[in-house]
């Protein structure tokens, strides 16, 4: 019973978490001293209180009839479900009409009465009409700052003939968990505390009090109206056709706004719309129709057809910024005397950025896009920039005279350095200008992200061009310059501006900025002039894992370097590298996150194209050869592989779950919308398309056409794989000649997730992931754990390639044949083989056993849906699967037009039989060259039966006997006679007996079968004994 009454408290505080505390609001009409209408507003009726055989009431015979509305606006705290509880009345002649209860635009209750329905004659007119009450409980979820509540009917007599009225009117709300400003009904406080109100107008519910708070009206009247005793902003005759309710508000820094508005709809709306707007974009938009709304006639216009409706409106928008421009509006197309629309409650709430970020897309510290200032984006947290390690820097003297192994391209006359207001930089006036690069490849260790460090030089007359740095091809800053950029001549002509401008910034690609030819600091050299030079220090840290990195410094310049050129200086290049133990990880890696992945292969590593061999890889259709590409060496490239070239290799692997293939891809000249492609077993794992203008706006490498462009590609792709061998190939969809059109490749890296210890095969890295162990081991409770017991009777087919079928008979194989081939491996039965009622069947003879433990590989081939493969021990299922056209996923063998798939199959079972016979077979039901199947890697293991030993209470092995092995704590207790006369050992074993049951004091042992006692002591009683030895275990 504590048990109980422990649960019952959990569950009892975990609601009280979760909901939140009730809360009475307003009660009204209690008891019989009430006098008065307590604030609620009678259209159509009048707000009295009467009396019904003793009993007061609001409303009521006389009063609440036809046409009758009675509301009342209640302010709440923040909620997520109000419970309303109310006495109704209805009274007298009602024909099948119906009573309304309203909550803002719900309606929340609904009761059609007739006259003679009731508890009798009370009141009224009297008669056969009877009156009758309803004590109603209602729940109703609602979120709104106010609530309208609105009492109604559609009776259309008058209140002598047919009435209704109410009492005991409690409200109630659930509100929200501690902390949150608004919430939902299932919210913990962890799912609502996030929303921070920063906004709130028309909440008054006096009309008098309520004001614009700011907010503009165009097109309406700024002031506010009463509809049935709710205060609105606009309203009747007021905020119509045309009107914009408008405000521009501040925001801290988030990812989302909530907006929560009380709409009123009043009179003739013909299906047009109320419409919210955030900075010019439609978030919320509903439509009404004239005849929408209450019964009774709230407010508005005389034509009592036309009603009015509170919408209680809620929208949830993604959303960033500082500011927030905030409208309300509506497509209503007459005066607002006709139709017309108020506001009220209105909150506004926004999704917090994570501490000091400026920018971002959710709640988490990964979140963050960009941090405030003096903070910066670290491991996906705004903190100090940590220590990077340095890998390179040049150009930092004043003068200097090498370029350190980078390489320009389209370099005016072949100059490599200039120099500008007494500093030397690469390139500059009259040396990079249209189409000039500069390009270096660098050797990296396993890393996280990378920070570019170096001072840019705007020179002369830009006008609107673009400067870019591209890592492995990817923008990772961009701007553009002006002929004004720089504001000086420092540099170049003399006429343009050149300048000098900081920039510290943390981002992974910048947007874009052009510049212009009056940018800058000044004239400082150049043509002169008014032309302006600039210099920009960058300072930018990009996310990247790849083994090298192409840097390359690019413009769009469309014309000579002797009239708008750049140049570059002080470049550092620093790496934050992976956690200790990591060969490959992300940004956010932790160690554990990243120690899984294990480098097994590389190739194309090489910085010189001299030294970078195939490293195995086979080439059809193309040159098995590198190139070199803008001082970047590649495997292929140029004239060297492209239409139809296949570059592939078959790798071995440990056992795993995921393979991570990371390669450098060199796009080069006219590709028009092809792709390239990585496949892995046959199955496309990877492709992106490229267009012939994709690439860097000068020309690295390839033909002499200039508008086709090449682009270095870095490739990650990640994907779930088993098995112990991997086709890796890379191919394109390209289909002119490598002159033409072609790609090269480098820096490749193939890592394998580990399996756990002693697993051959898994989903996933945890002792739980784990579908087939290694040899000697097995699953067991989850985990692979050794088998010292069993013993391996028969393996067969583990060579990838064999002849013979080791004494299995196969059953209606196609043609009689025994063995085909699938990726490089042999296998019983296969493609064309095992189809429609075929089987593999041995019989195998089995020393004394507990169990046995069978593995093998089955091979899915081609166009199985929904059959079963089987694997029988002497007419038992022992292991059953149901295969369908995609399973696998990747065409290995067969047709070539239906997925193939490998599944291993490790089974221990139950089986003490001396014999057992071993069936593979399938409820395939079509030709072997439709679909089929096919199987190795078998093995076959036996557990020992354990040592036992024969008691028997007669000489000769007779009488009574009783077989134990290991050990009996108690003879009496397990009904073995204390006095044995003849015993049965097993071989190699030994039995003790004991006078005590905790094996002590007197004992006698005996090593061979025992056929009659006759010197035994009978004078000790044998209370316990103990089996050893047994089966002799064989060594593996």
């Amino acid at each position: 019973m504590k048990n109980r009454t422990v649960v019952l408290l959990v569950i009892i505080y975990s609601a009280i978490s979760v909901l939140g505390e009730p809360v009475v609001v307003s009660q009204s009409f209690q008891g019989n001293g009430f006098n008065d209408a307590d604030g609620w507003v009678v259209a159509g009726g009048l707000a009295h209180v009467t009396e019904c055989s003793g009993t007061k009431m609001f409303g009521g015979f006389g009063k609440f009839g036809g046409k009758a509305v009675a509301s009342k606006l209640f302010e709440l705290p923040p909620h997520s479900s109000i419970n309303l509880k109310v006495q109704f009345w209805k009274i007298d002649s009602w024909d099948n009409e119906e009573g309304y209860i309203f909550v803002d635009d719900q309606l929340v209750w609904s009761r059609k009465f007739r006259h003679n329905e009731g508890d009798g004659q009370k009141c009224g007119q009297g008669g056969d009409w009877k009156e009758m009450t309803l004590n109603l409980d209602l729940n109703i979820k609602h979120t709104g700052a106010t609530a309208v509540v609105i009492f109604t009917s559609n009776l259309n007599e008058a209140a002598d003939n047919e009435s209704w009225a109410i009492r005991d009117f409690v409200l109630s709300v659930e509100r929200c968990p501690e902390d949150c400003s608004a919430c939902q009904v299932d919210d913990k406080a962890e799912n609502c505390q996030f929303w921070q109100s920063f906004s709130s107008s028309w909440g008054a519910l006096d009309h008098n009090q309520l004001g614009a708070d700011g907010w503009e009206v165009a097109g309406g009247q700024k002031s506010a109206t009463d509809c049935g005793g709710v205060a609105l902003f606009g309203g009747f005759d007021k905020t119509g056709s045309k009107t914009v309710v408008s405000k521009i508000l501040k925001v801290n820094p988030h990812y989302k706004l909530k907006i929560k508005v009380l709409w009123a709809k009043i009179d003739s709306w013909d299906n047009e719309a109320a419409q919210i707007k955030v900075d010019g974009k439609m978030v919320w938009e509903r439509r009404f129709q004239w005849h929408e709304g209450y019964f009774g006639k709230i407010c508005g216009c005389p034509v009592f057809e036309w009603k009015t409706i509170f919408a209680r409106t809620e929208v949830d928008i993604d959303h960033t910024g500082d500011q927030a421009k905030i409208e309300f509006t509506s497509t209503l197309n007459e005066a607002p005397n006709n139709e017309s629309f108020g506001l009220r409650d209105l909150y506004i709430f926004y999704a917090s950025c994570s501490e000091n970020c400026a920018e971002c897309t959710g709640p988490k510290d990964s979140d963050c896009k960009k941090c405030a200032n003096n903070w910066a984006l670290v491991d996906g947290k705004c903190q100090a920039l940590p220590n990077f390690i340095l890998l390179e820097q040049s150009f930092l003297e004043d003068k200097f005279t090498g370029i350190n192994g980078w390489i320009l391209n389209k370099n005016k006359g072949g100059r490599l350095i200039n120099e500008c207001s007494g500093k030397s930089m690469v390139g500059g006036f009259d040396i990079m200008g249209i189409g000039a690069s500069a390009t270096k490849t660098f050797d990296i260790p396993p890393h996280k992200r990378l920070r570019l460090q170096s001072t840019l030089y705007k020179i002369d007359s830009w006008d609107g061009e673009f400067m870019i740095i591209k890592v492995d091809g990817t923008d990772v800053w961009k701007t553009s310059w002006n002929l004004q950029t720089g504001g000086a001549n420092f540099c170049g002509q003399g006429i343009w501006f050149d300048g000098i401008v900081g920039v510290d910034q943390i981002f992974n690609h910048q947007a874009p900025r052009k510049f212009r030819h009056n940018e800058g600091d000044g004239q400082k050299c150049g043509q002169g002039g008014d032309w302006k030079e600039m210099t920009l220090n960058l300072d930018l840290n990009i996310k990247h894992t790849g083994a090298t990195a192409v840097v390359i410094f690019t413009s769009n310049l469309n014309e000579a370097a002797d009239n708008e050129s750049w140049a570059i200086r002080d470049f550092v290049l620093s790496v934050e590298r992976c956690p200790e133990g990591c060969s490959a990880c992300q940004v956010d890696d932790k160690t554990e996150n990243c120690q899984f992945w294990q480098s097994f292969s590389n190739s194309w590593g090489a910085l010189d194209p001299n030294q970078l061999g195939a490293d195995g890889w086979e080439v059809a259709g193309g040159q098995k050869t590198a190139t070199n590409c803008g001082g970047v060496a590649l495997f292929g490239g140029f004239d060297k592989t492209g239409s139809r070239a296949v570059v592939s290799k078959i790798l071995k692997v440990n056992p795993h779950y995921k393979l991570k293939i990371k390669v450098l891809w060199a796009k080069i000249d006219s590709w028009d919308n092809e792709a390239a492609q990585i496949r892995v077993d046959g199955k496309m794992v990877w492709e992106r398309r490229f267009q012939w203008h994709e690439g860097y706006f000068g020309k690295i490498c390839g033909c002499p056409v200039f508008e086709w462009k090449t682009m270095f590609a870095r490739t990650e792709v990640d994907i779930d794989h088993t098995g112990d061998q991997a086709r890796v190939e890379f191919t394109t969809t390209l289909d002119e000649a490598p002159n033409n059109e072609s790609f090269g490749l480098r820096d490749l890296y193939i890592f394998y997730a580990s399996c756990s210890e002693n697993c051959a095969e898994c989903t996933g890295p945890k002792d739980s992931d784990c579908k087939k162990c290694a040899n000697n081991w097995a699953l067991v409770d989850g985990k692979c754990q050794a088998l010292p017991n069993f013993i391996l009777l028969e393996q067969s087919f583990l060579e990838d390639k064999f002849t013979g079928i080791n004494g299995w008979i196969l059953n209606k194989n196609k043609g009689g044949r025994l063995i085909n081939e699938c990726s490089g491996k042999s296998m019983v039965g296969g493609f064309d083989i095992m189809g429609i009622g075929a089987s593999a069947t041995k019989t195998f003879d089995i020393p004394p056993h507990k169990r046995l433990r069978l593995q093998s590989t089955l091979y899915k081939i081609d166009s199985w849906d929904g059959e079963f493969m089987i694997i029988k021990v002497d007419g038992t299922d022992v292991w059953k699967t149901s295969w369908n056209l995609q399973t696998g996923g990747a065409n290995f063998c067969g047709q070539g037009i239906w997925f193939d798939g490998i599944v291993g199959v490790d089974q221990i079972f139950n089986h003490q039989a001396p014999k057992a016979e071993v069936v593979f077979t399938s409820t395939l039901n079509q030709d072997a060259a439709d679909e089929s199947w096919g199987f190795r890697d078998f093995k076959l293991w036996y557990e020992p039966k354990e040592a036992c030993a024969v008691f028997y209470s007669e000489c000769d092995y007779k009488g009574a006997s009783f077989e134990f092995c290991s050990k009996s704590p108690n003879f009496q207790k397990d009904n073995i006679p204390p006095q044995i006369r003849s015993i049965k050992i097993p071989p190699q074993g030994r039995v003790t007996l004991y006078e005590s049951t905790d094996y002590n004091g007197k004992k006698v042992t005996y090593t061979s079968d025992q056929a009659c006692i006759q010197n035994f002591d009978f004078s000790l009683i044998q209370m316990s004994g103990h089996v050893e030895g047994g089966w002799i275990e064989v060594e593996q």
